[in-house]
């Protein structure tokens, strides 16, 4: 996997290499970048590309903001993609999942949630604190 910052070839290592913890997958990591990413569980396929910490915040926040919308059932997670592909205006895969969003989406992103412009349908999510999500 080539590093999108540097176009170096990213490392692959272990959830226990990396982390210090095995979580059963594994990272591929830029190690002059510090980006990285995780594979899906029981494959080498990244999650999404690879990620600076700034970058990997921003898509965290997406998902603590936007994922109660298809948690609590207001859309489906496929409607909860298409729609992220039809408010950031992206074509084919891009936005298939918010590991693949770019920083300057993410921020779209989130700015079309704040201003109320992703549900289509109004309502009041209930959710927890950014906090209180676990993070890898």
């Amino acid at each position: 996997m080539q590093c999108p910052y540097c176009k170096g070839e990213a490392e692959l290592l272990t959830t226990k290499e990396f982390y210090g913890k095995d979580y059963g997958n594994h990272v591929y990591v830029c190690r002059p970048c510090q980006a990285s990413v995780q594979t899906h569980m029981g494959t080498l396929t990244p999650q999404g590309e690879l990620a600076t910490r700034d970058l990997k915040d921003l898509r965290h926040m997406c998902h603590v903001e936007l994922d109660p919308y298809w948690q609590m059932g207001y859309m489906t997670r496929a409607q909860f993609y298409t729609r992220i592909k039809q408010v950031l205006k992206l074509k084919g895969n891009r936005g298939s999942h918010i590991g693949y969003l770019t920083k300057e989406e993410c921020e779209r992103l989130l700015r079309a949630h704040k201003e109320g412009r992703f549900c289509l349908v109004p309502f009041k999510i209930q959710r927890k604190s950014a906090r209180s999500f676990q993070r890898q």
